[in-house]
Formats: structure tokens, C-alpha cells, sequence
């Protein structure tokens, strides 16, 4: 089975992708690492009821790997996920933890500077319509 992700519609569109930073730092880990997934988008205002039965308290991201258990929260999913699927690794190295970093002036981030931190998965909150030159960016970094 594949994995299965929950994630946030935009509001008043639920066939669209929403604007949660921890649904999409999800997405682009998945995306990165090449990991085939379905996603589900929730409408977080009208959550159904199969949905609160797999996360009681109605938080999304949650994460299926096939096993039957949803794992919530983005930080234990990307951990999960690293642990998981370890290349390509998006663990930050050492020599970057703590290094603030401008990016290229196509991303529409204020202040144009970030400090990296976990991972390089910093561009899991740009706007899903920077993605392409911000995971550029990541890549060439």
C-alpha cells in the first residue's frame, strides 16, 4: 500500500492544496525523497468524520505508511520519513545548523534571509507556487 497523507484544502476550495506550512514541509519531503504518496486534502473548517477518526484531534498533517497507524505532526513525520527513506538525506549538516543564508530573489520570503535549521527543507514555507526555484536554490546551496 502506499503512503497516504493528510493534508489542509485551501479555504473555500477543497480540491485544493491549502495553506498549511506543515502540510506542504510534508509534501516536499515526500516530493524530494521521491516517495510515491496519495494525498487527501481535509477541509480543516468541515472535517469529516472518517478524518476524526484517524486523528482525534484533528490536526493535519497525518501519515499512513501502510501499516494502519496515522502518524501526526510534521516534525515526527519528517524524522519518520528520514529514518524511513534515508537518501536523499535532507538532514542539515552540521557546518550549516546555525547559518542564516539569503535566498534567490525570485522567492517572495520577508526578510529575504532564513537560518536553517533540522533540515534544508527551509522552503516548506514558501508558497507551493516558489517551490521549483526554491528547492533550486536548496539544491545548488
Amino acid at each position: 500500500m502506499a503512503v497516504e497523507v493528510c493534508v489542509k484544502a485551501a479555504v473555500g476550495a477543497p480540491d485544493v492544496l491549502g495553506d498549511c506550512p506543515f502540510s506542504q514541509r510534508v509534501l516536499l519531503t515526500l516530493d524530494e525523497k521521491e516517495i510515491p504518496y496519495q494525498v487527501k486534502l481535509i477541509d480543516v473548517s468541515n472535517k469529516p468524520e472518517w478524518f476524526l477518526e484517524i486523528s482525534p484531534e484533528g490536526k493535519v498533517p497525518v501519515i499512513n505508511f501502510g501499516d494502519g497507524e496515522w502518524t501526526p505532526d510534521s516534525d515526527v513525520i519528517t524524522q519518520l520519513l528520514e529514518e524511513k527513506y534515508p537518501e536523499p538525506s535532507l538532514v542539515t549538516p552540521p557546518e550549516f545548523a546555525a547559518v542564516c543564508v539569503p535566498l534567490p530573489s525570485s522567492c517572495s520570503l520577508h526578510p529575504p534571509s532564513v537560518r536553517l535549521s533540522r533540515s534544508f527543507l527551509v522552503v516548506c514555507f514558501v508558497a507551493v507556487k516558489h517551490r521549483k526555484t526554491c528547492l533550486v536554490w536548496r539544491k545548488t546551496l
